[in-house]
């Protein structure tokens, strides 16, 4: 039951990154997967595959922005994972969820999901607003 982990090309381990895309425009991301790249480092840059119905709470681009997706799908090329964040970025109703997942598999191919959940209030229906103000406490 103790197995050893295999990795490819027999290494010893595996290091990944999964960049979080919150704040993410190009003006502050070109340049730091250009280094990662000269530095032969390929890593998974997570996206919102569409703008959604909310209000924006961040600065960050979706791939509704026609340059940063021609720039995602160009990392994509150069062998960059493209990992889904989230649908937008705010939680989504189940329409907005599944047109997202749409969306994601149309630019970038089937879907390996990376659901990233940073406060415990974002995750519909798990808790209520009075046990989310706990948590947070």
């Amino acid at each position: 039951m103790n197995e050893r982990m295999t990795w490819p090309e027999g290494k010893d381990f595996a290091f990944t990154i999964f960049d979080d895309t919150d704040w993410a425009a190009l003006d502050n991301v070109r340049e730091v997967y250009a280094l990662l790249s000269d530095y032969g480092f390929r890593t998974t840059k997570s996206v919102w595959p569409i703008r959604g119905s909310g209000k924006p709470r961040n600065a960050g681009s979706t791939c509704d922005d026609q340059d940063y997706l021609a720039w995602l799908r160009g990392l994509q090329d150069e062998g960059f994972e493209i990992g889904l964040h989230n649908v937008a970025f705010h939680s989504s109703v189940r329409q907005e969820t599944i047109r997202g997942f749409q969306r994601f598999e149309e630019l970038f191919g089937p879907t390996r999901l990376g659901y990233l959940v940073k406060r415990i209030d974002e995750v519909p229906g798990r808790v209520s607003d009075e046990q989310a103000r706990r948590l947070k406490d």
